[in-house]
């Protein structure tokens, strides 16, 4: 029994970080702030911020991507009943590549990793909040 449930386990522990870092990253400085802060002279511990973001946006997309190719039957239960463990991996790594770029698109991909992730959206909104 614990061979099935460990894994299930282990998945909506992942999925719970992921929701942790969408929220903390979602207010993260857009490319407009990273662009005036080099005109300005952007500091290290700025620069620090953008790169800690993208390392760990970037860690969760792999572990999940990881877990949906290793984890086999859990992987096949997660996706029938709509889990997308393969597209919630690709659009962390979708957020970690653009943040804070200029092609940033945070809200398009933090709505992919919701919905791959089964995380209720509030279509009421005008914009996407986590």
């Amino acid at each position: 029994m614990s061979f099935f449930l460990g894994p299930i386990r282990t998945f909506f522990d992942l999925r719970k970080e992921a929701k942790r870092r969408m929220i903390i990253y979602w207010h993260a400085p857009n490319s407009d702030a990273r662009l005036k802060s080099l005109a300005e002279g952007i500091d290290d511990v700025e620069i620090y911020k953008w790169d800690e973001g993208r390392l760990q946006l970037e860690d969760i997309g792999a572990q999940i991507a990881s877990f949906d190719r290793s984890e086999f039957l859990v992987g096949w239960v997660l996706r029938r009943i709509g889990f997308d463990l393969a597209e919630a991996g690709r659009a962390f790594r979708d957020m970690a590549m653009s943040l804070g770029t200029t092609e940033e698109d945070r809200d398009r991909n933090f709505s992919r990793a919701d919905k791959a992730l089964k995380f209720r959206i509030d279509r009421s909104k005008v914009f996407y909040s986590p």
